[in-house]
């Protein structure tokens, strides 16, 4: 008796043993050889400048700082998950990290989506993504992200007016056209040129322009060359009016499933810098993705001095737009919007 009381002491003290050792496995701190996989999911092909920014200077970085401990998996053109419920999933650990454009999600981000309002002034380069990066720490963008972690923020291209009927070569050419736009605050900016706003899911674009649902969309070059709009949808104007903002982002719940140490060599490799080199890469690529889409039989014609005014004249329209929805969110929206000028100045043209 005393033998087999003996023996469950000791078996029990061997099995505490190993469940001691394979949880500080995993305990804040600890150095071990687990891989921590994080399912990665993206709303754009792997063909597209963005994929290959999150590979090539977000996903490698990382991998390569955390020895492999670190490695993506990824899934493109939202087969992971849709675009409407990719913030949910990422919220509720479905989904660990995610590419996503704020212009997809709209009434979701009425702060952030103040950048991409049009005639700001923010260009798609290094210079761009610094000033997103800034704005996106103010407290009311903070508050509109909720739990995602924002790894890095960059502008995904010079957004331009893209139309299935015609080059726009005067202020009466924007009459009637049936545009998708990027926000409200471009819909503000589309009734005031006498261009009727749709809205629609992005995945939707192709086949509503294809069936002459639509006319047309503002987009940057690299959406409108992989997903062939030129096909459906040739004429683009030759002249960047905003730029829509794309988010790096990580669930909390993965991040919280990294030990201390793991954590903070992942989230060093994130930031302003990553922002940077992701809005330097798009700048180099820029007349490469104009190309592809005027190879694909894409028209890509100059705005005159006429729309140029036109334009111009729709702006301030947006940016009320934008300022009464910062209201009706509990935002002081004069004062939110003098924060944001105040922020972008120095970036502005750049």
């Amino acid at each position: 008796m005393k033998r087999i009381i003996a023996a469950i002491i000791i078996l029990a003290m061997a099995t505490a043993f190993v469940c001691g050792c394979n949880s500080s496995k995993k305990t804040a701190g600890s150095a071990d050889d687990t891989v921590y996989e994080v399912l990665l999911s993206s709303q754009n092909a792997e063909s597209s400048i963005h994929s290959k920014n999150v590979v090539d200077i977000w996903a490698k970085r990382i991998e390569e700082a955390t020895n492999g401990r670190v490695k993506f998996v990824y899934y493109w053109s939202s087969s992971l998950s849709g675009i409407p419920e990719l913030l949910d999933n990422l919220e509720s650990g479905a989904v660990g990290a995610a590419w996503a454009g704020t212009g997809s999600y709209p009434g979701r981000f009425t702060a952030l989506t103040g950048t991409g309002r049009p005639g700001l002034g923010l260009r798609s380069t290094a210079a761009g993504a610094e000033a997103l990066w800034n704005w996106f720490q103010v407290e009311e963008c903070q508050k509109e992200l909720g739990t995602l972690v924002l790894a890095g923020a960059y502008p995904n291209g010079d957004v331009v007016i893209n139309n299935s009927v015609r080059e726009i070569k005067t202020a009466s050419d924007f009459q009637g056209l049936r545009l998708r736009a990027m926000n409200s605050s471009w819909q503000a900016a589309f009734e005031e040129l006498g261009i009727v706003p749709m809205s629609f899911g992005m995945n939707d674009t192709y086949e509503n322009l294809e069936k002459n649902v639509a006319d047309g969309l503002v987009q940057d070059f690299d959406f409108l060359a992989w997903s062939r709009i030129f096909e459906v949808s040739p004429f683009a104007m030759d002249q960047g009016l905003s730029v829509n903002a794309s988010l790096l982002l990580f669930s909390p719940h993965f991040l919280n499933s990294l030990p201390d140490d793991l954590r903070e060599i992942v989230m060093g490799c994130c930031g302003i810098e990553l922002s940077r080199a992701c809005g330097e890469a798009l700048e180099k690529n820029d007349s490469q993705r104009r190309q592809e889409y005027i190879d694909g039989g894409g028209i890509v014609y100059p705005a005159t001095p006429e729309v140029m005014s036109a334009l111009e004249g729709s702006y301030g329209a947006a940016r009320d737009n934008w300022i009464r929805e910062c209201d009706q969110k509990g935002y002081d929206g004069n004062a939110l919007n003098q924060r944001l000028l105040e922020i972008v100045a120095p970036f502005v043209g750049k």
